[in-house]
């Protein structure tokens, strides 16, 4: 270090960093974890409607919306109608828990003073 610039990453930096932003990093890893969970079902559903539906052969997904619909609406157009809207949801609560509110720079981990931006690149340029 020189002049209170940082010049390499360490491995004691980086978890002396970790240790610094702990409470951010694991609420950071939490949200990308709901927002994974939430969106690797939804290239699933509409295919499983096709097999239950379109094939005939219904199975857990129409006894999941036959519970919930009413019996006028059991029929194959209210199940992709509500699988479509399940998908929609489910895309908005993916993109709003990785995106955050209009404030999301509370969530991202700032640089501690000392290293500037000219630094960072410069190290990393000079590692490569």
């Amino acid at each position: 270090m020189s002049n209170g610039v940082l010049s390499t990453i360490s491995t004691k930096w980086l978890i002396q960093q970790a240790k610094q932003h702990k409470k951010r990093l694991i609420a950071a890893n939490l949200i990308a974890i709901c927002a994974t969970l939430i969106s690797v079902p939804i290239p699933l559903l509409m295919p499983l409607m096709v097999d239950e539906v379109l094939l005939n052969k219904p199975d857990k997904g129409i006894a999941f919306f036959n519970q919930i619909l009413p019996e006028s609406l059991h029929q194959p157009a209210s199940y992709i109608v509500m699988v479509l809207i399940m998908v929609i949801l489910m895309r908005m609560m993916s993109k709003r828990s990785t995106s955050g509110r209009a404030d999301s720079s509370r969530w991202c981990l700032n640089p501690s003073p000392a290293i500037s931006a000219n630094s960072f690149s410069t190290s990393l340029a000079v590692s490569a």
